[in-house]
């Protein structure tokens, strides 16, 4: 890691609510990026923020311009700030409000004290996991083999010390010099160790954080599956509604077709009756004609018969007996026979027309 380094362009608050580093890295040849993060102390405090997505996926090319920023919160004031972007990634920034170069900070392996017990493994991660959860994973990882270094470590330290006592019958003083710098030994790996528990917490804790998001998108995913099986029931019973409308014009186009039959067979019997009609009318008005000649006739029939009589006035009284019968002119004669012959006729047209309007009257009662 001696030339990793960060060339840092501008290191200050975008806004109140918002940290930006702006930079070029150098040394980073073959190197993985993960989201990085700010390690923060001061007055107040350490705290650690973790990157905005606003950069995604921060991926840095070699003295190309590289920007990251974070969320902020409180007074714009800090002391060190350490910019991790991977296990082994991690620089000392400069004071906000200026430029420098940004280095790797001085860090001794820590190494936990005998007796300590060790965390419990993480579960194996699941296929197909989130990048933030891999990275979280990842950090994890780095951490506990931070601490197994500690851990080996101290157990040198140890040795050297027992060395040390051991030969302290030789050169006491050279033993208590070997003996405190076992002891700063000792305690830098105590801090290591410190710091590396306090990264595998935050590992747990964003891993907990990804598990989190993960649980919220399968939840989303599980929404998204109802909803479609709500639409695809409600598209379903769109059909049976549209099968059903489409029995129901059937039958309507069926009925229809039975009315437009039986309008057409009324039609016809209407035709027929009207033929019928006609006929009947122009029957009554033949028969209308003849009984109007027939009545004729027997106006003249009449005229004949007064005639007749008026003659027969004028025919002498009838002889005694044994005389001849009287002499009848032979116009007389002639004339009495027609006038019954009509009067027949006239009673049999009369008939006629009787039998004709009866037929008429049912013919109209009918339509």
């Amino acid at each position: 890691m001696a030339d990793l380094r960060l060339e840092v362009d501008r290191f200050e608050w975008a806004s109140e609510d918002r940290l930006e580093v702006v930079g070029r890295w150098h040394g980073i040849r073959g190197r993985v990026f993960l989201r990085p993060t700010l390690d923060v102390r001061g007055d107040a405090g350490a705290k650690r923020l973790l990157a905005l997505l606003d950069h995604k996926p921060w991926t840095a090319q070699e003295g190309e311009e590289w920007i990251v920023a974070f969320p902020w919160s409180g007074p714009q004031a800090m002391g060190q700030a350490d910019l991790a972007v991977g296990s082994d990634l991690i620089v000392t920034l400069p004071e906000p409000g200026s430029a420098g170069v940004a280095s790797p900070p001085e860090i001794l392996v820590p190494e936990p004290e005998a007796g300590e017990p060790e965390p419990e493994p993480e579960p194996d991660p699941e296929p197909q996991e989130p990048p933030e959860l891999q990275q979280a994973r990842a950090e994890r990882d780095t951490a506990a083999g931070a601490r197994d270094a500690a851990q080996e470590q101290w157990r040198k330290s140890q040795e050297e010390l027992e060395e040390a006592r051991a030969q302290a019958g030789d050169d006491l003083g050279q033993a208590r010099a070997q003996a405190a710098a076992a002891d700063e030994r000792r305690k830098a790996a105590e801090k290591a160790r410190d710091e590396a528990v306090a990264a595998a917490d935050q590992a747990r804790s964003e891993l907990r954080t990804a598990q989190s998001e993960r649980e919220f998108a399968q939840q989303q995913i599980q929404g998204a599956e109802r909803r479609r099986e709500e639409a695809v029931g409600s598209r379903e019973e769109a059909a049976r509604e549209l099968h059903r409308a489409s029995s129901s014009r059937s039958e309507a186009e069926s009925e229809r077709d039975q009315a437009v039959d039986a309008r057409r067979t009324a039609e016809s019997e209407r035709d027929e009756l009207a033929a019928k009609h006609e006929e009947a009318v122009a029957a009554v008005e033949t028969l209308t004609a003849e009984r109007d000649a027939l009545r004729e006739q027997r106006d003249a029939a009449r005229s004949e018969r007064d005639e007749i009589r008026e003659q027969a006035k004028g025919i002498p009284a009838p002889a005694a007996k044994g005389a001849p019968p009287p002499v009848v002119p032979p116009a007389v004669v002639r004339s009495t026979a027609p006038s019954r012959h009509q009067g027949l006729r006239v009673l049999a047209a009369g008939a006629l027309v009787v039998l004709v309007l009866v037929i008429v009257v049912l013919i109209l009662r009918s339509l």
